[in-house]
């Protein structure tokens, strides 16, 4: 493939972890120069194996951009980029994403994208969103002793309500993992 820049095709992806990397050392060998947008830039995991990628966060529209002008295609290896700023960085450059802006808007957002699923009959659990921790008491009554429940947006973590009592409204949570 040849590069709108001349040379070999280039795929910037936004986040340096170890999903960029082995999505990195998978290009390679079909001639596709990768560049990774990374706080860590050439020291992320990614960076390592992806000469001349660039420092700079994957929520800054100016790095965002930077990059754009640079790249064929952009892609996410973390969904928690600015979803508003790769469109518009890919759209003044002429390129495409993948996944497109939309669809990682979407994903961003865990109840969006929950009830996207269930819209397109994909088989899940019960959800539902709660706004409050009043709110989430009484979705723990209709659901059952034990619930599992995370943050909408900018989050990994998932909690657990365990041993919640109706009658006397204790409940434990236990944190399985971080926010970031």
């Amino acid at each position: 493939m040849q590069s709108r820049h001349g040379g070999p095709y280039r795929l910037g992806i936004l986040g340096g972890g170890q999903l960029g990397r082995m999505l990195a050392l998978a290009a390679a060998p079909l001639g596709i120069r990768t560049i990774v947008l990374d706080p860590g830039g050439v020291s992320s995991p990614a960076g390592q194996v992806c000469p001349g990628s660039l420092t700079g966060s994957f929520t800054d529209p100016a790095a965002i951009r930077d990059l754009a002008s640079i790249v064929d295609v952009l892609t996410v290896e973390i969904e928690h980029v600015d979803a508003v700023a790769l469109s518009c960085a890919a759209s003044s450059s002429g390129i495409q994403v993948h996944p497109s802006p939309s669809t990682i808007s979407l994903i961003q957002d865990k109840l969006l994208q929950k009830e996207a699923m269930a819209k397109h009959g994909v088989p899940m659990g019960k959800f539902k969103g709660v706004d409050s921790e009043a709110e989430l008491l009484v979705a723990a009554k209709v659901c059952g002793e034990q619930i599992r429940y995370c943050i909408n947006r900018k989050s990994y973590a998932m909690y657990v309500l365990e041993r919640f009592s109706p009658h006397t409204h204790t409940h434990t949570h236990t944190h399985t993992h971080t926010n970031l």
